[in-house]
């Protein structure tokens, strides 16, 4: 199966055989009304439909739908989770770089956020 994204080319087996001969190249489709050909083509049909649904759920969720994001989200590749004590020295961080800044803060907050950064880690 070849999945082209803005040029690039994602290819990826979908692990079928097809003869040569069944094969019709315009359609991208199993020729015949056997079992075979409907099976293989009803599973292209939900991979068309797998497709469709992961472009629709990135445009919901304001992805930018690039190669890397798609296949990334066609792959399963998800993004390392973040900890809560992670995102909360982030926070903090930053709160200390505006205080230094002498932007809209005081070093008392920056204080009380330390204590209640304290407290969820004890």
């Amino acid at each position: 199966m070849w999945l082209t994204i803005n040029g690039q080319r994602l290819d990826q087996s979908i692990q079928r055989y097809v003869d040569g001969g069944l094969w019709s190249a315009v359609a991208g489709r199993v020729k015949g009304n056997t079992e075979q050909a409907r099976q293989v083509n009803a599973y292209f049909d939900t991979l068309t439909g797998k497709v469709l649904k992961l472009e629709r759920e990135m445009v919901l969720d304001g992805i930018v739908i690039n190669f890397d994001s798609f296949r990334e989200k066609w792959l399963g590749i998800m993004e390392a989770p973040r900890m809560l004590m992670e995102i909360f020295q982030q926070h903090n961080d930053q709160m200390e770089a505006l205080i230094r800044a002498g932007k809209d803060f005081s070093p008392g907050t920056l204080d009380r956020y330390n204590t209640c950064r304290d407290h969820v880690l004890a």
